[in-house]
This record gives C-alpha cells, sequence and structure tokens, in this order.
C-alpha cells in the first residue's frame, strides 16, 4: 500500500518535472530557421521590438498627442497587426541576409564590423536602448547582431549598385538625382504662434520684406539676419559653425523633394527660384526668408549625400531582389517560442508613450 502510493507520487513528481523542463525557454532557445540559418527567440524578441519602435515613431510623426499607441493605427492597420507584420518582414529579411552570408554572397569588411559594434554601443549605452531592450530579454550582443544584420543588407546593396558592383551606378547619375530632389539654400524663418494678433504677423511679414531688400543690396547682411532671426551673438555663431568642417558655407543648409524622407514644403517652388534669388514664403504657421544657392558648387554636398541619393535612386528595385531571396527561404517556425512575445506584453520604459 504505502510502497504502490510512493510510485504514485514519484510517477506525480516526474511528470510536474518534465512539464516543467517542457515549459521553460533555453539561452540559445531557436524561434525560427530556414535551412542553416537560425534566429533565436532573443533575436526574435528584438526584431519585434524593433517593429514596435518603428511603429511608435510613425504614430508619434503622424500626431504626437497619442498617449497609448496600442491603441492608435499605422497605415491604415491597428498598430498591434502592423508590428506583428513588420516583425514578420524583419525576421524574413535577417534569415535572408545571413543566408546570403552563409553562401559567401555577403561579407563584411573588418571595418564594416568595428563600425557596426561602434553604432551598437552608442544606441545601446548614449541613446538607452538597453532600457527598451533589456526589460523583453534581448541582451547587448543580441542587439548587436541585429545592427550586424543592417551592415549585412548595406553590403549587399553596394554589391550591387556602389563602386565596382555588378549594376554599379555611375556618379554623373546620381549628381542628376541629387539635383533633381536636393537644393542648398540659406535659410531663416519665425514661427506665427496662436498669441499673435494679425498687426503682429503683418509686422513680421514687413520685416522679413525689409530682409529682402536689404539682401538684394547686400548679400553679406545674410549673416547679420540669421544671428538676428535666431537671437545669436557672434561668438553663438562661431559655436554653432565651428563644427562644419569641410563644408564651404557652413549657413547652407540642403533641402529634399516630395521623394526625400524630409520633403520641404516650399521644395517646388524654391527649384524654379534663379541662384542668388532672394524670396519670402509665408503660411500659417510661419515666415521665412530663402536664397537659393548652387548645390553643385560645393563637393562635400555630393560627398556626403552620395548614398543617400543612390538609395533613393535603388531601393525600390533592392527590395524586389530581397523579396525574391526571401521567397526562396523554406522557413521554419517554433511556434512554442514565438508564441511567447506578444505585442501588448512588450514592456516599455516609463518615460517612453505607449
Amino acid at each position: 500500500m504505502n510502497f504502490n502510493f510512493k510510485k504514485i507520487i514519484a510517477a506525480a513528481l516526474a511528470a510536474v518535472i518534465c512539464v516543467s523542463l517542457c515549459g521553460c525557454h533555453g539561452k540559445d532557445e531557436v524561434a525560427v530557421s530556414a535551412g542553416d540559418v537560425s534566429l533565436t527567440s532573443a533575436m526574435y524578441s528584438c526584431c519585434m521590438v524593433q517593429a514596435y519602435n518603428e511603429g511608435a515613431n510613425k504614430v508619434y510623426q503622424n500626431d504626437n498627442t497619442v498617449s497609448n499607441y496600442l491603441t492608435a493605427s499605422v497605415e491604415s492597420k491597428p498598430f498591434v497587426t502592423w508590428v506583428e507584420d513588420r516583425t514578420d518582414e524583419i525576421v524574413k529579411l535577417n534569415l535572408a541576409l545571413l543566408k546570403l552570408e552563409k553562401e559567401g554572397k555577403i561579407k563584411l569588411t573588418d571595418d564594416e564590423k568595428s563600425a557596426a559594434e561602434t553604432e551598437a554601443d552608442q544606441y545601446w549605452n548614449n541613446y538607452s536602448y538597453s532600457t527598451l531592450y533589456e526589460p523583453n530579454g534581448v541582451s547587448y550582443s543580441t542587439f548587436k547582431k541585429s545592427i550586424l544584420c543592417n551592415y549585412l543588407k548595406t553590403a549587399y546593396f553596394n554589391s550591387f549598385y556602389g563602386k565596382g558592383g555588378s549594376e554599379e551606378v555611375k556618379e554623373a547619375d546620381i549628381k542628376k538625382a541629387m539635383n533633381t530632389n536636393y537644393e542648398a539654400v540659406r535659410t531663416v524663418s519665425t514661427s506665427i504662434t496662436s498669441d499673435m494678433t494679425d498687426a503682429d504677423t503683418t509686422s513680421l511679414k514687413n520685416k522679413y520684406n525689409g530682409y529682402v531688400e536689404k539682401l538684394k543690396k547686400d548679400s553679406s547682411a545674410f549673416t547679420d539676419i540669421y544671428k538676428e532671426v535666431n537671437g545669436m551673438s557672434d561668438s553663438d555663431l562661431k559655436n554653432a559653425t565651428g563644427s562644419n568642417t569641410g563644408v564651404k558655407d557652413p549657413l547652407a543648409t540642403i533641402i529634399g523633394g516630395k521623394n526625400t524622407s524630409s520633403p520641404d514644403d516650399n521644395f517646388a517652388a524654391i527649384k524654379s527660384m534663379a541662384k542668388g534669388e532672394v524670396k519670402v514664403f509665408t503660411s500659417s504657421s510661419s515666415v521665412r526668408l530663402v536664397i537659393k544657392g548652387d548645390i553643385n558648387e560645393d563637393e562635400y554636398y555630393y560627398t556626403t549625400l552620395k548614398d543617400t541619393v543612390l538609395h533613393l535612386m535603388k531601393d525600390d528595385e533592392f527590395d524586389k531582389k530581397l523579396e525574391e531571396k526571401e521567397k526562396e527561404l523554406n522557413i521554419k517556425t517554433n511556434s512554442f517560442a514565438t508564441n511567447q512575445f506578444k505585442v501588448k506584453k512588450i514592456k516599455i520604459p516609463e518615460s517612453t508613450n505607449g
């Protein structure tokens, strides 16, 4: 009787231990795989947190008053659905890139690996990404792997379109696209606030029209105008522009057209202006003065913009190449590993919206 009872207790304990062991998620547990490449559960979580962060940024850019991202929409999708879909995209992309690396079709140089590590360290420590990723089971080493995947993507892109690539884009074509999508200008602006009267707004417009007349007589007057509008002293200006090494005109800025990541509202009108022409643009929110420059007069702009312009030219085509590689993957998902991760369960630092 006692012996049988002990056997029953022993069997029950064994079952409990078995369930307990089966319910544990190991450190290097594989969440998804494609042949001889795989992502761990931690890397899967990293992909989801990255997707959450991207979605949150899109919500914020559209409406910075949103207090709970989970109730918002992104690109006509509920936030949670968008993040889930984006997570799948990032997972597929990383698997495809790792497979290409495994096959020897992508190889990072030592300098690229070093740059990736530096970037990962900066985001993790200087930009406090650790406070977002660590509570969600992502270590620094896993986060660094995700940054390395970004570098693999860049290396693969350059293997087609970069210098010496199989479909190298010539410098003349890049410069042509740069001229189509970007302009160099000198510009200052003042906001029109809700507490300003009509008289205040009229006075502001007159002030800017006065700047135009002053510049017509003396183009060098822009420096004084820039300091006046921005409330800067000579030393303030020196400190603000002293780090702009390599650029001929530290008071100039680059604006982009509708196809760029930060389109300028006045770009089309500015593009039609003649070099050196001065114009005032007035909207409901600001009064702005613009002097059109020539982006081709300073090689610095081409040097700093060429990669951005190249992506502007070729990203859509490149994405199709990646999609073809992703279709070739035979992805296997470990549902036991992936089902533990839910968008609504992502831990967000208190200082972060959401």
